[in-house]
């Protein structure tokens, strides 16, 4: 299984796209903060307007956007400036270690929401509650 998180742009810079619509030119946007999951706040520029801000603004390719379609319309979507993606990985299988935290956590009744943002936070890795979930399936019987 292939686990995709967005990684913030490098540039501090991107394109924004009101209400997920491609068929119109995006809009330039400068990075004004970063969330988890690659959630962007954005100052936004269009031609003879007043800068937008929007907070949480999710990648274009981020599954939570086909299941909230109302976040895509009210938010819109960013998209990475052309030639600046990163190049998109699957994440590794987990360590020892890391199994052994995820385990750990689980022991101490931590949901799989819960359990994502830390092992996020300690492994430097992006893991959704899916992930969690499946190396939770994955474990061996005692």
């Amino acid at each position: 299984m292939v686990h995709y998180s967005t990684p913030a742009p490098t540039s501090y810079t991107c394109l924004w796209y009101r209400a997920g619509d491609f068929n119109r030119q995006p809009c330039f946007a400068i990075v004004t903060g970063t969330g988890t999951r690659g959630a962007l706040d954005l100052t936004i520029f269009g031609r003879g307007r007043e800068p937008l801000h929007h907070e949480g603004v999710r990648h274009k390719d981020d599954p939570d956007l086909v299941s909230r379609p109302q976040r895509l319309r009210e938010s819109g979507c960013w998209d990475y400036l052309p030639g600046t993606a990163p190049p998109v990985k699957p994440a590794s299988t987990p360590n020892i270690e890391t199994k052994d935290l995820l385990y750990q956590l689980a022991d101490e009744g931590k949901g799989p929401p819960e359990i994502a943002k830390l092992m996020t936070d300690a492994t430097k890795e992006a893991w959704s509650h899916q992930r969690v979930n499946a190396n939770l399936r994955n474990r061996p019987k005692e």
